[in-house]
């Protein structure tokens, strides 16, 4: 007499030996994706995962942890998967890097009179004769009589001992001082 049998991973249906299929009972015991193979099976993690020291069990990947996951500026990670993000005053190109922008060329541009791009940010400056408010976008015209000195306006020292001319000073100094831009007229303060 005699008795037929089969290798495990496979099954006795009269006198044939089928394979069984693994991942049919409880996903074979895979945490993620289980591949069904001749006589046995394997477990596989998704992109973005892998085996934990059991075999069956996957755990993320922290891409963000290899070089920032090639991102340029911020990797964040998430389940599975990662993505690239940009400081402030930067943004995202081809999926990882990060490109300045030009915040003097956007149309809420709020710089009163000159914007100064720089990388990152901008700031904003002033034409001659006015200085830039605490707000740092606005501009404010310098008073009859006022100079800019940097960054505030302070009134004109004017010269009194060119040549016989004393204190107060003469129409003479008066125009000198605006001949050499020491302080600005009335009219050019109007229109400025």
């Amino acid at each position: 007499s005699y008795y037929c049998s089969c290798l495990n991973g496979f099954s006795l249906n009269d006198q044939n030996c089928t394979d069984i299929n693994e991942c049919d009972t409880n996903n074979g015991e895979c945490e993620q994706d289980c591949i069904n193979t001749i006589g046995s099976y394997q477990c596989q993690c998704r992109e973005g995962f892998e085996f934990t020291s059991n075999g069956r069990s996957c755990t993320d990947i922290d891409e963000c942890a290899d070089k920032n996951g090639g991102c340029e500026q911020i990797c964040n990670n998430t389940v599975g998967s990662f993505q690239c993000s940009c400081l402030v005053g930067f943004t995202l190109t081809n999926d990882a890097f990060c490109s300045d922008i030009n915040e003097c060329a956007l149309v809420d541009n709020r710089c009163n009179h000159d914007c100064v791009n720089t990388p990152g940010s901008y700031h904003c400056t002033c034409k001659n004769g006015y200085y830039l408010s605490n707000d740092s976008h606005t501009c404010l015209a310098c008073e009859f009589g006022e100079v800019i000195n940097g960054t505030t306006c302070k009134v004109a020292a004017l010269p009194t001992n060119i040549g016989a001319v004393k204190n107060p000073p003469s129409s003479i100094v008066m125009a000198l001082a605006i001949s050499l831009g020491l302080i600005l007229t009335k009219e050019e303060a109007a229109i400025q």
